[in-house]
């Protein structure tokens, strides 16, 4: 990633919860119509329209690319999940409305916070419209269906308060190294990687970054992000790990 400064915008179908995105228009249409009675013509001819539109709104959603972020750096399930059981890296970005993408073509990026679900929200929408009898455009719910499926997620995975930025195609997309403006070392993470991290970002294009560490707290489970000083920062890149006494770690050349 840092090599050739690229970020890669997946489709939605290659998340890793099978759940994710995958809200399913017309089984949701068919689950409320299940859950309320509906005698009304005008409102069963509007989800016999809806169902009509899931080609073009399973097309759109189909196509777009998706970079799953989070708010937090603190997490200890993601540090586990997707930090090699805390021996890799957190990379932190520009601060959203700042756009993390400067290089490429596709630059129309939307920032979208993940909400989180019990149920899934397109078919409890149809439910309580039907009920009050409170019909939206056909158009308007089309335009739901599309915004709302990027962001859903249930909601066990509220933890990870999740950031995506969604654009309209799946692929890689390059970086302007000014958009990275933190990297945090795994707890767990060893002394020869950081030491390979920071002679890789030794460039001058680089110099901006900030360096930090996880460290647990002694009477509790959690972590707490630890700066790493300039002169620490120096015997790293030489190769002569001195560590601070609050790490309780041994010097090792």
């Amino acid at each position: 990633m840092f090599i050739n400064r690229e970020l890669y915008f997946a489709k939605p179908e290659e998340l890793n919860d099978p759940f994710d995105c995958q809200l399913r228009l017309p089984d949701s249409i068919a689950e409320a119509k299940k859950i309320v009675e509906i005698d009304n013509t005008v409102t069963l001819n509007l989800l016999i329209a809806l169902i009509q539109k899931t080609n073009e709104i399973e097309s759109i959603f189909n196509n777009k690319g998706i970079l799953s972020l989070s708010r937090t750096c603190r997490s200890v399930l993601m540090w586990t999940h997707y930090a090699d059981e805390h021996k890799g890296l957190c990379i932190g970005f520009r601060q959203f409305g700042d756009i993390p993408i400067s290089e490429g073509n596709n630059r129309e990026v939307e920032i979208c916070f993940c909400k989180y679900y019990p149920k899934n929200p397109i078919r409890e929408k149809l439910i309580k419209m039907i009920t009050n009898n409170k019909l939206e455009t056909l158009e308007e719910l089309r335009d739901y269906c599309i915004s709302i499926m990027p962001i859903t997620k249930h909601s066990p995975w509220k933890y990870e308060r999740e950031v995506r930025a969604v654009r309209k195609k799946s692929g890689v997309e390059r970086f302007h190294p000014q958009e990275v403006v933190e990297i945090i070392f795994g707890a767990r993470m060893s002394n020869e990687d950081k030491q390979t991290v920071l002679n890789m970002l030794s460039g001058e294009e680089w110099e901006h970054i900030k360096y930090s560490e996880m460290t647990q707290y002694r009477d509790s489970f959690r972590l707490k992000k630890k700066p790493i000083k300039e002169n620490e920062l120096k015997h790293y890149r030489r190769g002569c790990f001195v560590m601070t006494s609050s790490t309780n770690t041994q010097i090792n050349r």
